[in-house]
Formats: structure tokens, sequence, C-alpha cells
């Protein structure tokens, strides 16, 4: 292999985000433990970037400035490290995967890997433990007064980001809850 300037570059990042954080594992273990003491809904780790979540405000910032750009090794070790062999194997096949991932603490996160123009890409979601209130939601009252009808079909189309599946949970546990 010849070498150039660019392949020194990513050896001397490799290099330097190995000696910081010794191995991907402890990496992964910090950005998680900000993100999830933060309650940051989404996480995303891209080729070539700081690790990034969506704030409370619902926009996406750097997670924390500290963090060094990832490169293709981490992103893939990280990957590696959220899903099984057969799951990773998916993965290699169709570049592209849905999962999930659950941490020690009891945190649940929709975990999607992709590569995009050859970049790693790992995006994270997570995934409430307990059903949100109507209130909570947003939702109107009509859409409470569609669950008591009976046979409904519901189509939630609403854009990205906007709930659809919390939504969808809400309305199927009001069904369960107040009728057989």
């Amino acid at each position: 292999m010849q070498l150039n300037k660019k392949n020194v570059k990513i050896d001397i990042i490799s290099l330097y985000l190995f000696f910081k954080y010794m191995n991907s594992n402890e990496l992964f273990k910090e950005i998680f433990k900000i993100a999830s003491e933060n309650n940051y809904s989404d996480i995303h780790l891209n080729t070539w970037k700081k690790p990034l979540i969506r704030n409370k405000q619902w926009e996406i910032e750097e997670l924390n400035s500290d963090f060094e750009i990832l490169n293709t090794e981490i992103i893939k070790d990280f990957i590696e490290l959220l899903t099984s062999k057969e799951a990773l194997q998916k993965f290699e096949e169709n570049y592209e995967l849905d999962s999930s991932y659950e941490l020690e603490n009891w945190k649940r996160y929709r975990l999607n890997c992709y590569i995009d123009s050859s970049w790693y890409n790992i995006a994270l979601r997570l995934i409430p433990n307990e059903i949100p209130s109507l209130d909570s939601l947003w939702l109107w009252e009509n859409i409470k007064q569609m669950c008591k009808k009976g046979k409904w079909l519901i189509l939630v189309t609403w854009p990205t980001w906007s709930w659809k599946s919390t939504n969808l949970a809400w309305m199927i546990d009001y069904i369960n809850s107040n009728y057989n």
C-alpha cells in the first residue's frame, strides 16, 4: 500500500481516537451516557462527523465539542457492538439495517444503520418506556373519538420526526384499555 497524505491523516485520527478512548466500546459508552443523561431523542453517528444529537428543540447539533470526528472503522465497530452476527450479515448484504438496541439502564432505541455514498452511518431514536398521555402528544380530541367508534382504518401519514409510532402506540393502548 502506498502512503499518501490522506492515508496518513486517517491513521493519525484513528490512533488519536484509540488512545483517547482506548477502544470503540468506551467511546460508544460515553456517547450513550451523555445522550441518555440528557434524554436526547436521537443520536446520529456518521463517518467523518462528530456525534450528533437531536436536542429538546428538535434541532440537530453536535453532542459535545470534546468528541472528535468519527472515522469509518469506529462506525463499523459501533455497528458490530449494536447488532447481532445475523443482523450484521444482513447489513453487509443490503447496506442497510433496521433493528433495535437496549441499553443496560433499560432505555431502548430504534436503530438504523446504512451506507450512504460509501460512508457508514447510524441513526438511533429513543423509544419511550411509557406511552405518553393524549395531552402530552397534543392529539386532537377527535382522534380519541375515532378510537371509540370501533371499526376504523386510520392512516397516519405525518412527516418524518412527527411521533407517528408514538401516536399509534397511544391509540392502540387507548383501545386496548377501554374496549374488549
